[in-house]
Parts: structure tokens; sequence; C-alpha cells
């Protein structure tokens, strides 16, 4: 949410999606998941140079990913 609504410095807004991709990549390794929001993760962190479009597209697609139906 921080860096869809543009919360703090671009820095700060990178370091926090940063974290929270790592995070989530790291939990669905140890838990087994493949799910698209692991599959997401797994792309994003390997990806350099983080612009600022895009963090927009891949906050979005996080948020919508997180709030989609579990059946998806």
């Amino acid at each position: 949410m921080a860096v869809a609504q543009r919360r703090g410095t671009e820095s700060c807004q990178r370091g926090k999606l940063n974290n929270a991709l790592l995070g989530l990549s790291a939990s669905c390794e140890a838990t087994g998941q493949g799910s698209g929001l692991c599959a997401l993760a797994d792309q994003a962190v390997v990806q350099t140079g983080w612009s600022l479009a895009f963090m927009d597209s891949t906050a979005y697609q996080v948020l919508q990913l997180i709030q989609a139906p579990k059946g998806r």
C-alpha cells in the first residue's frame, strides 16, 4: 500500500516493496507454495534497477492477487 499510495521517498518505497517481496518469496519457498503471488515475488526480486513504473505495476499486481478469491 505504501508504494501504491506514494508514502515516503522513492528509495523508502523501493526498500519496503523489496523487503515485502523477499519475505513473500522466502515464505513461499519454505511452505512449497507456487501460487501466482509467489511467482510474481520470485520474478520481481531478481529484477534490477526498479523504476517507479515497475514498482507501481508490481505493487498493484500484489494487491490484486492478495484480494483475489482463494479459488483463483
